[in-house]
């Protein structure tokens, strides 16, 4: 969706698709303090500061923003806003952008980050995440003269588990391990 009004009014108007993103009723009353009231109130100052910055002389801006929990309980939602500004005749400022939905693209974000951090049957730090934090640790005591310990886990004949009861099991084994360790 698209929107834009004058810096100084807060009066402009919207497209249909930006009043369908929002979840609001399209009335002619199209003006910045509705655009800001119609997000996740925690989000509310972080819209106004970056509309702000724009009018103020940043080029443009973009941001994700959150909106209000659904009454029905389904998920909530996220949009991503641009946001630039344009000078006009008499000195003012015309704000202008667009609203996108990303709701599904940063969940997909999420899940590759998980995919790539965490080991999906156990849930549990991998390799790559393991080392990296173990290095920031490490870097830590060193600056701050500590001492850090750490612990090595072994399940004993696990490959035994494995062979003879099946991998169902041992991941079964394993999910529980690690829950516990968690």
């Amino acid at each position: 969706g698209s929107w834009e009004a004058d810096s100084v009014t807060g009066q402009g108007r919207w497209s249909d698709e930006l009043y369908r993103i929002l979840g609001i009723p399209a009335i002619d009353n199209s003006n910045l303090s509705r655009l800001i009231s119609a997000i996740h109130p925690d989000d509310q100052v972080r819209l106004q500061d970056a509309l702000r910055e724009v009018e103020h002389g940043l080029t443009n801006t973009s941001l994700d923003i959150r909106l209000p929990d659904h009454a029905d309980g389904s998920e909530r939602r996220i949009v991503h806003f641009t946001i630039e500004a344009s000078a006009g005749n008499d000195n003012s400022r015309t704000l202008r952008g667009t609203v996108q939905d990303v709701t599904d693209s940063r969940a997909a974000e999420a899940h590759i980050h998980y995919l790539a951090h965490y080991d999906p049957l156990t849930g549990l730090p991998n390799r790559r995440l393991w080392i990296s934090r173990a290095e920031q640790a490490l870097a830590f005591a060193r600056r701050n003269q500590l001492r850090l310990g750490v612990l090595f886990l072994d399940l004993d004949n696990f490959k035994k588990i494995n062979d003879t009861l099946g991998h169902p099991v041992g991941d079964r084994l394993l999910s529980a391990v690690a829950h516990r360790l968690s």
